[in-house]
């Protein structure tokens, strides 16, 4: 299932319905079907969003997931189980706010409902009374692999964060802090001799870091983060997440019983898993797969360390890099003349090429440069 969020033929889904499809056909109430594209997807939230060329389309108003309360009426729509079963509608509650670590994504913050959600259900819309857009339906707690009355829905507002970026960019890009983290229980807190089990204990500390950088050590409790309390480790990854790279954050912590303040400024998180995903989609449009260049695949491909750029990891003999020249090892460092620093840099430059275009690739091997003249 899925969800039209703009009159342009933006469509908000979940990941996991997408991810292993070779070609993507909508069929809109009323039976018409068009082919769409993925934009972008983010398997840390399992959400994707499509793109259908269309213009015109009547699609859903977003709601405010922060203001649902536990016991409101809420209404799931999807397709469950079978094409016949399309656009079914199902009523509940909220049961809960908050849901993490239920093993469904990295990055979790689920509204648990108990309107009926069942196989196929996945990327629907969860709405409030108003018939606004509050959640995507994402998945069941089951023993029997049918409804029983326990569904998880991203909220509106994390699903809207992630949305964003893909559209505008094509991945997610996250703050990070560099520590690890974990939840302090009774057992814990009396152990540690503190009176408190809320906060998240940080267990241990990045080396170079933003937060080693900025002091913080391990078996620091951070209790408060920009002034608002945390209550769990969980809460903390996900606001922290939500936060842009280079931006300044600040910690209360406590520190053998003593209060610190602590300010931060934010990495970017590492983005292998997003990585993976982009080179997916990158081997099936170009026919070679790349990652972010570091000393260690400058020694393996022997390449020079200081310079910048993606590695081309495997190529698709059938494909037209292959036919390029294009090798494993090799380093693009520039592409149309304009050089490419880093995957995120060479995602933008490649995001918006079309097929039948023909643009220059600047390329390194074995530290000898050359060109390619490169046709999609």
């Amino acid at each position: 299932s899925g969800v039209v969020v703009s009159q342009d033929g933006y469509i908000l889904t979940n990941n996991h319905v997408i991810a292993s499809a070779d070609e993507i056909n909508v069929r809109f109430i009323d039976g018409k079907t068009r082919t769409a594209a993925v934009v972008g997807a983010d398997p840390k939230t399992d959400i994707a969003v499509l793109k259908v060329d269309a213009d015109g389309l009547p699609h859903i108003a977003l709601g405010d997931s922060e203001k649902l309360r536990v016991g409101e009426m809420v209404l799931a729509i999807g397709s469950p189980l079978s094409p016949n079963l399309a656009h079914s509608v199902t009523s509940g509650i909220v049961s809960a706010k908050g849901r993490s670590n239920v093993g469904l994504a990295d990055y979790e913050d689920f509204i648990q409902t108990d309107a009926a959600i069942n196989p196929g259900n996945s990327g629907g819309a969860l709405i409030n009374l108003d018939g606004e857009l509050i959640g995507i339906n994402t998945a069941i707690a089951s023993r029997s692999g049918g409804y029983q009355g326990i569904g998880f829905a991203v909220p509106i507002q994390m699903a809207q964060r992630d949305m964003e970026p893909l559209i505008e960019h094509g991945v997610v890009v996250r703050g990070w802090l560099g520590v690890y983290i974990q939840d302090i229980d009774e057992t814990l807190a009396e152990a540690m001799g503190i009176k408190q089990n809320e906060g998240a204990l940080v267990s241990d500390v990045a080396d170079e870091g933003p937060g080693a950088k900025a002091g913080i050590q391990s078996g620091d409790i951070i209790v408060t983060l920009d002034g608002a309390k945390i209550r769990s480790s969980t809460q903390l990854r996900n606001e922290i997440a939500a936060k842009s790279p280079g931006s300044k954050a600040t910690f209360e912590l406590l520190r053998d019983g003593d209060k610190k303040h602590v300010t931060v400024t934010l990495g970017e998180l590492p983005t292998d898993e997003v990585a993976a995903d982009v080179s997916e989609r990158l081997e099936e449009k170009f026919g070679f797969t790349v990652t972010p260049f570091s000393s260690e695949l400058a020694t393996k491909y022997q390449l020079d360390r200081s310079l910048d750029g993606v590695v081309i990891t495997s190529v698709a003999m059938a494909g037209p890099a292959y036919r390029a020249n294009l090798r494993e090892g090799d380093l693009i460092v520039e592409i149309n003349r304009s050089s490419t620093k880093d995957l995120e840099e060479f995602n933008e430059q490649v995001r918006n090429l079309k097929s039948g275009s023909t643009f220059l690739l600047r390329v390194v091997r074995q530290n000898r440069s050359f060109y390619v003249g490169f046709r999609l």
